[in-house]
């Protein structure tokens, strides 16, 4: 076969155990077939359901800044597994058949990857901390709501979401293309009340309106 040596135990003129139905002897080496490369991921228990065979993935890899590479998803796994680090967050193995590796790529280097399980064309998005979940009355369900900036003020606008990446959220109601929003830490917005005074960042400003997009 062809491939790369990833492994090598043994040098030249040392003595190995050739293998036997009953021993599989010794592991001289590891060969691997970079013709396709498989990546693997972790993906947890909220987003698993979401996970179909054959949706389109984007691969980073920690050793290559800059990199990125295509791929689609070939594996789900079926049996969740749970880290050491985290006992109460159930884990499923993923992997990705990448579309175009190169050279640069090696076994077991650490990736990161974004699998986009739906798109919306058009959708208004907001970034996904200027949504706050506030309790609702007695004997309703809890809201989300985002605060819109109107006259220097804060002012709670109940809405609803959809779809999201890792920075912005799809608003399907409640909220305008172009709205300013208050953005910031969880902390501050979750003190924040209606009518509250606010003052707009002209850094953010563009960054923290309703935009009209495609997100994932």
């Amino acid at each position: 076969m062809s491939g790369r040596v990833i492994t090598l135990n043994a040098k030249e003129g040392e003595v190995v155990v050739s293998g036997t139905m009953n021993n599989p002897g010794s592991v001289i080496g590891i060969i691997a077939d970079m013709a396709e490369i498989n990546a693997e991921v972790d993906v947890d228990e909220t987003e698993i359901v979401n996970v179909k065979l054959g949706q389109p993935a984007t691969v980073r890899v920690d050793a290559l800044p800059g990199r990125e590479y295509s791929g689609r998803v070939v594996e789900v796994g079926s049996s969740g597994y749970n880290r050491a680090n985290q006992p109460d967050v159930t884990f499923f193995k993923v992997k990705i058949l990448l579309d175009h590796p190169d050279d640069n790529l090696r076994a077991r280097m650490s990736v990161r990857a974004e699998i986009r399980t739906a798109s919306r064309p058009g959708a208004l998005t907001v970034p996904i901390q200027a949504v706050v979940e506030r309790e609702g009355e007695k004997g309703q369900k809890a809201k989300k709501v985002v605060y819109v900036i109107e006259g220097g003020k804060a002012h709670e606008r109940a809405v609803q979401t959809g779809i999201s990446d890792e920075t912005r959220v799809e608003l399907t109601s409640g909220l305008k293309p172009g709205e300013p929003v208050v953005t910031g830490p969880y902390r501050t917005l979750r003190d924040l009340k209606d009518g509250d005074p606010v003052q707009v960042s002209a850094t953010s400003e563009d960054e923290d309106k309703a935009q009209d997009t495609e997100k994932k």
